[in-house]
């Protein structure tokens, strides 16, 4: 099975626990669409609108959000051949994920610590983590 394969049987079967995962935040908030499309978003709460924001780019960008997260993952060249080799090069040589998570756990830098998208980032793991029957 390629690579490809393994990425697409992973994300259908992660479709059940996604859903249940939007039941709880799409409770409390609307997204409106004016006579352009645009997206108008109102919630009670910042989880709830960080929710709908996403939830609106997921309906008119999917692909977006999908390129982006296999280009930041340095596995572009799966997908488009030789093509990607540099950018997975690039990646993986500049530790994308690693760095991250490195600057999740220590609060990110001075000038960039938000406290409150930390707390948006836990709830949002928490709730899938529950969602797919993990401990959190």
């Amino acid at each position: 099975m390629t690579a490809t394969r393994t990425l697409v049987s992973a994300a259908l079967r992660a479709i059940p626990a996604l859903l249940l995962l939007a039941a709880a935040p799409a409770r409390t908030v609307t997204i409106y669409r004016d006579t352009y499309g645009v997206p108008h978003i109102y919630a009670t709460t910042d989880a709830g609108a960080a929710f709908g924001l996403m939830y609106a780019q997921a309906e008119d960008n999917f692909w977006q959000l999908e390129e982006d997260y296999i280009r930041m993952l340095g596995r572009v060249a799966e997908i488009d051949g030789p093509r990607g080799l540099a950018n997975d090069i690039l990646v993986r040589a500049y530790e994308s994920e690693k760095r991250a998570k490195e600057h999740y756990a220590h609060g990110g830098s001075k000038r960039h610590d938000f406290p409150c998208c930390r707390l948006l980032m836990d709830d949002h793991v928490e709730r899938r983590r529950s969602a797919c029957g993990l401990e959190p």
